[in-house]
């Protein structure tokens, strides 16, 4: 790359890279509707023509939005589908450092325990859980997970007085308000990684290419205010692709630039390339997307197949750098 080009030229490459990550996010499919039996995965089917076809429809005066809930929850399975989501961020939100492959294994493996809670939140059921959740996921703290199993089972009772889980996430009209109460079904108690698991679960529902339960917030736009995690594989692809450009303006950025095309091995701080990273991301018009395809080039791209990369024809491979925890 010429480490002559003009900030203009520089900026354009990054909304290319950024555009190019974003389309491709909108084409992943996270892991956790890998995890679904056939019922849920057809009601995840039947959910996402729904919402093409009654956003469509909406937009243009055609149906109100009563009308289109009545259809959204006469939709088979969809109170099931929000519950099963909706635990599984519950779960993940007990767990400090989540092996990300072997999580989701571990959901798959005690599914049919889920669903007996999720139907039936009794203690009993609860505690099997959990267990059941520990044994396939050593790293896990038992307490921790039946902390976060019971919260789940205390937020699921009220909601269920109101009409069920998945009216609530349906008709909250606001972002903020959407983490709120996801946040709720979750560990009692404030952690980095429970923030982590509440906008991991709204990439879930909250987005097209994922189980639209979310309907206001995505009628209104509110899934835009998204608020990217910024991890450090969503990091290593923003900055590798040279998507982080679309910053070009920041003298940090520009610094960034030189060094990366002057110089050998350029070392940033985990905080430093994180928050390159959110900044990145919340310039796309389509955050979760863009979040959801620069995790999963980053995941993927440490073993150097470039020619097999998704985003390869508009990435500046950006290789000499290293992000640091320490």
């Amino acid at each position: 790359m010429p480490s002559t080009a003009s900030v203009g030229e520089l900026r354009s490459m990054g909304e290319e890279a950024l555009r190019a990550l974003t389309m491709h996010g909108r084409l992943v499919t996270e892991p956790v509707f890998k995890t679904l039996n056939n019922d849920l995965a057809g009601t995840v089917s039947r959910l996402k023509s729904f919402y093409v076809n009654f956003s469509e429809r909406y937009r243009r005066g055609v149906v109100t939005f009563g009308e289109g809930l009545r259809d959204y929850l006469n939709i088979n399975g969809v109170e099931d589908l929000a519950r099963y989501l909706t635990l599984t961020a519950s779960i993940l939100s007990s767990i400090g450092v989540v092996r990300v492959v072997k999580f989701y294994e571990a959901i798959g493996s005690v599914r049919d325990y889920m669903i007996q809670f999720m139907n039936n939140p009794t203690k009993d059921n609860g505690v099997k859980l959990a267990e059941a959740f520990v044994n396939n996921y050593p790293e896990a703290q038992f307490k921790h997970v039946n902390e976060a199993v019971k919260n789940y089972a205390l937020s699921l009772r009220a909601v269920a007085r109101r009409g069920g889980l998945a009216k609530e996430l349906a008709v909250i009209r606001d972002y903020f308000n959407l983490e709120n109460f996801i946040r709720g079904f979750m560990v009692p108690y404030s952690t980095g990684h429970r923030n982590k698991s509440v906008r991991i679960m709204i990439r879930w529902i909250a987005h097209e290419s994922g189980a639209p339960l979310a309907l206001k917030v995505m009628l209104r736009g509110q899934n835009r205010l998204y608020i990217p995690i910024g991890d450090m594989y969503t990091a290593s692809a923003v900055i590798r692709s040279g998507a982080f450009l679309v910053l070009i303006d920041d003298d940090r950025v520009k610094s960034l630039y030189v060094n990366l095309t002057s110089r050998g091995n350029v070392e940033l701080s985990y905080d430093e390339a994180r928050v390159l990273a959110i900044k990145t991301i919340k310039r796309s018009s389509d955050p979760i997307a863009a979040e959801k395809g620069a995790y999963d080039v980053g995941f993927n791209c440490s073993l150097n197949r470039c020619v097999e990369c998704p985003i390869g024809d508009y990435c500046s491979r950006f290789t000499s750098f290293t992000i640091s925890l320490s």
